[in-house]
């Protein structure tokens, strides 16, 4: 039985470092690869970078969009409910084994 090890990514700034590990990952018969996506890959600043995992890892790609309005004290607490509701539910879903995450931005505390 394949181990499920999911990974999270929520912006540019943590697709890149994570892709060496994602391929190998995905490349390894005793795993199933889940690549969890939210945060800012959602954000027409970034030119809707969720296209470029999607492309990269077709099959393993889950969508975690949330609500991400502002980046005042207030909007910030509200999305950081939505992102802990949003990955809530895809995690509960799916139930992998291991989870990987990597850094420090206000959107990857609630996911930890």
């Amino acid at each position: 039985m394949a181990r499920r090890i999911g990974v999270v990514t929520t912006a540019r700034s943590d697709y890149g470092p994570l892709l060496s590990l994602l391929r190998t990952l995905k490349a390894r018969e005793d795993v199933e690869l889940l690549i969890y996506a939210g945060g800012t890959h959602f954000s027409h600043i970034n030119n809707m970078s969720i296209r470029e995992v999607e492309a990269d890892f077709p099959d393993c790609t889950i969508r975690v969009p949330s609500a991400i309005e502002g980046d005042g004290p207030i909007d910030i607490a509200l999305a950081m409910s939505d992102v802990l509701a949003s990955y809530a539910r895809a995690l509960a879903e799916r139930r992998p084994d291991v989870l990987v995450v990597l850094g420090d931005r206000y959107d990857m505390l609630p996911v930890v």
